[in-house]
């Protein structure tokens, strides 16, 4: 894929998918709390939001991708890992 944003969307859109059909299994990496937040952690900046990738700026799209995917996965990590009040 050619950025960052476009990468995070097709996690998001993986997850979803596989969550909707209850086949999360299928996909080991999404079964993995810690690998998922931290894939979305290092896309995080200060202000809250998420870049489409690591060191990028944050964008709404990303951002959106980015808060989905981890609501989706769930646990306490994930959900912690929101700076709700940053955004």
């Amino acid at each position: 894929m050619g950025n960052g944003k476009n990468n995070l969307e097709l996690l998001n859109l993986v997850t979803h998918i596989s969550n909707l059909y209850d086949n999360m299994q299928s996909f080991p990496l999404l079964t993995d709390e810690r690998r998922v937040t931290n894939t979305f952690l290092a896309c995080q900046n200060p202000d809250g939001g998420f870049g489409g990738g690591y060191g990028q700026a944050s964008h709404a799209a990303a951002s959106y991708a980015a808060v989905l995917a981890l609501a989706t996965v769930g646990g306490k990590e994930a959900l912690d890992s929101i700076d709700r009040k940053a955004m």
